[in-house]
């Protein structure tokens, strides 16, 4: 897990090395760092858990196989409590907290990524990017703490093969 980890201490240095008035590249890079720090998290999670040991190096390339948007979906179903049918009755008692501020988290960073990389009009405070990266990695600290429950197998199930449990046309 050093990539995820490294992005999210990374994140973290963005917000401290312009002490007086940090850039806005670095600003909008805290918060894009922030996001794919929780990406390479799940994603690595789901990788690890789901792929074979061989191939050697299957896992990375079932991580490249992860969308963000199909990502999203997924973790506002998880967040809200609202999971499709087909998932319901695979769900262990009930959807533990900390997976639901994971999956809120994952929500929350996404929508914060877009406007950092793409909204040039946009102007970004320190107290922004730092709320983002905070909330990161509360994210990384509620999945240690969840990682290994029943439920959280089935959300990297969930996000990494979405079809499981869309409708099909």
């Amino acid at each position: 897990m050093t990539l995820p980890r490294d992005l999210l201490d990374q994140a973290g240095r963005l917000l401290t090395h312009e002490t007086k008035k940090p850039k806005q590249a670095s600003l909008r890079r805290a918060i894009s760092t922030a996001y794919y720090a929780l990406f390479h998290l799940l994603g690595s999670e789901a990788g690890k858990r789901m792929a074979p040991s061989e191939p050697k190096n299957i896992e990375f390339q079932m991580q490249r196989a992860l969308e963000h948007g199909t990502m999203k979906r997924t973790c506002q179903s998880f967040a809200g409590g609202t999971l499709p049918l087909p998932l319901q009755h695979l769900v262990t008692g009930t959807i533990e907290p900390e997976l639901r501020m994971v999956a809120k988290d994952f929500v929350d960073l996404q929508e914060a990524r877009h406007p950092a990389d793409y909204d040039l009009i946009h102007t970004f405070t320190k107290q922004e990017a730092n709320d983002r990266v905070e909330k990161a990695k509360e994210a990384f600290s509620n999945w240690a703490s969840v990682r290994k429950s029943p439920n959280a197998a089935l959300f990297l199930v969930a996000l990494a093969l979405p079809k499981m449990y869309e409708k099909r046309g």
